[in-house]
């Protein structure tokens, strides 16, 4: 009997979570908004700089460590490697306790949340979070990983409104988040592949040993399918070879492929399954969104073809200088200029990639 009920608590406690996120989080928003306007008056913004605290301690909600095998850049080793090598902090402690941190600053990640679940809980695991960090009078980098996903981001406003520092955006701009509502927002930050972890995609293969070779990001959104089964015989047409990314390759092979192809399509639009969460909230918030991977295909030399939007322009990235705007060669049926000023483009990507974080060659 109880074999028979699990796969049914499973598919209510789904439903449920759903109704929590879609149905009653924007009204949550709405309400705590006010809340977080309020708490800021009293803390002080501290974004992320190279050289500002020597010490910091990633709090995380259980030291367990789940390799996962498909390809996935980690949160935890991430935000290490960004700290280290973009903001020279030196000692970098780990704990799953906000009682007794013996550092200058507070850096969570996703991995905090995932074990606390503080959206099915009334956000109490994040109150009872940010009053003790706050007794200790330090300050927190909340490293969100998704913008307007509101169960991640009303745990890290209650936080960081309270003590202070930095909810550090990666997709979007402080603009686009302090349009939202969004209290104390960094961004953005490139700070999943950064000048310490970079040469987890950089790629020195010469353009002319690649392969006339297109990634097509598709999974996780069904703009990106839509998009994909639209033009997918247009770009084969011209003579391209075409691998959709569902996910369905193993983290060695996933990179590998970015080393050998020419081209990355990515779409930068806010995500369909956003759109449903946001409801009532999607007129404040920004159409735009970059994936991390669009900068796995600048780190790789691929030539990018995705969204113009503000995190791009922030960053230094100029259409048709260091990457081609996807809504022209949807119009154009992908006729593509040629393979020279291909190579150039994704080159300026690449180099522009690197400035933008404070990645030095050994050597340069």
């Amino acid at each position: 009997m109880r074999l028979r009920l699990s796969p049914l608590r499973k598919y209510f406690s789904t439903r449920f979570e759903f109704f929590i996120i879609s149905i009653i989080l924007p009204f949550c928003w709405l309400i705590l908004e006010y809340f977080f306007r309020r708490q800021t008056r009293q803390a002080s913004y501290i974004p992320p700089e190279s050289n500002q605290f020597k010490s910091a301690t990633l709090l995380l909600g259980s030291n367990e460590v789940k390799i996962q095998s498909i390809h996935t850049l980690l949160p935890r080793k991430s935000v290490v490697d960004w700290a280290r090598a973009n903001l020279k902090i030196d000692k970098i402690n780990v704990t799953t306790s906000p009682k007794n941190i013996r550092s200058e600053i507070v850096i969570i990640t996703g991995d905090w949340f995932n074990y606390h679940k503080p959206h099915l809980k009334l956000f109490l695991p994040a109150f009872l979070t940010a009053r003790q960090i706050f007794k200790q009078k330090l300050p927190v980098w909340f490293m969100l990983g998704d913008t307007y996903n509101l169960h991640p981001l009303i745990a890290a406003s209650i936080i960081v409104s309270k003590c202070g520092g930095a909810i550090v955006l990666q997709q979007n701009t402080c603009e686009e988040a302090a349009k939202f509502g969004i209290p104390f927002p960094s961004g953005p930050n490139i700070w999943l592949i950064n000048a310490g972890n970079v040469e987890l995609f950089s790629s020195n293969k010469p353009w002319e040993e690649r392969k006339n070779l297109v990634l097509f990001g598709v999974s996780g959104d069904d703009k990106r399918q839509n998009l994909f089964n639209a033009v997918n015989q247009e770009i084969v047409g011209r003579g391209w070879d075409v691998i959709p990314t569902y996910r369905q390759y193993d983290w060695d092979a996933y990179r590998e492929l970015h080393a050998n192809a020419k081209i990355n399509i990515i779409l930068s639009l806010r995500q369909s399954a956003v759109d449903v969460r946001l409801r009532f909230l999607r007129k404040r918030s920004s159409q735009f969104m970059v994936s991390s991977r669009v900068f796995e295909g600048f780190c790789s030399g691929n030539l990018v073809i995705t969204n113009p939007c503000p995190v791009l322009s922030k960053l230094g990235f100029e259409s048709g200088v260091h990457y081609l705007n996807i809504d022209t060669y949807v119009k154009n049926k992908f006729d593509l200029p040629p393979d020279d000023v291909l190579k150039s483009i994704a080159q300026a990507g690449q180099a522009n990639f690197f400035s933008a974080i404070d990645f030095r060659a050994e050597g340069n």
